[in-house]
């Protein structure tokens, strides 16, 4: 077992895989068995597991890669759209979310002068359609907190300066799923209700 996670190889062809595969793997293998077990019905724990699979993905190829590109933001989008066609999830609140979040991260990028590159925004649509209207006001601030606590963390110990470049997608992930899982929870809480 420990040689197979030491350095995993794919079934089909034999060609080495990254050490990082295994990992992503139970990842999101946990994360969707969770939505399963912790949601109301098959209804929502389509839609959690959905935010799971997207998230993750998005997670694990900006850590890798410093990039969101083109056919992940794709392939999330026609997620959303499957869910909608499915009536799985409110047109009208998918798009206010996907609206609020791409547009709130376009002025964060735009006032960042370059902080955030062009994925992150793209990605922002999907997540916020996924999260929908009012969650992903949850999930953005999450991914700011997150993120602002994270780099605190680091400069304060020194492994980065104050000019590296820290991969945002992780951040924007966790808060989608923060928002799947408790959005409602915290917008109560936060409005009193």
């Amino acid at each position: 077992m420990l040689k197979v996670l030491a350095s995993p190889r794919c079934r089909v062809c034999g060609a080495r895989l990254d050490t990082g595969v295994p990992v992503v793997e139970c990842v999101t293998g946990s994360l969707v068995a969770a939505s399963f077990m912790l949601s109301a019905g098959p209804a929502q724990a389509v839609v959690l597991s959905t935010v799971c699979l997207v998230a993750v993905t998005t997670a694990a190829v900006d850590m890798r890669t410093y990039t969101i590109p083109n056919r992940l933001v794709a392939g999330g989008g026609a997620a959303v759209a499957a869910l909608i066609a499915a009536g799985l999830i409110p047109p009208a609140e998918s798009l206010l979310g996907a609206v609020a979040g791409g547009s709130l991260m376009w002025v964060t990028a735009v006032a960042g002068r370059g902080a955030m590159g062009g994925g992150d925004v793209k990605i922002s649509f999907v997540l916020g359609a996924l999260v929908r209207w009012p969650g992903v006001l949850v999930a953005l601030f999450a991914s700011f907190v997150a993120a602002a606590l994270t780099a605190a963390v680091l400069l304060a110990l020194r492994l980065k300066k104050r000019r590296d470049y820290i991969p945002f997608g992780p951040f924007l992930a966790a808060g989608a799923l923060f928002a799947a899982a408790w959005g409602d929870a915290m917008l109560r809480w936060y409005w009193g209700g």
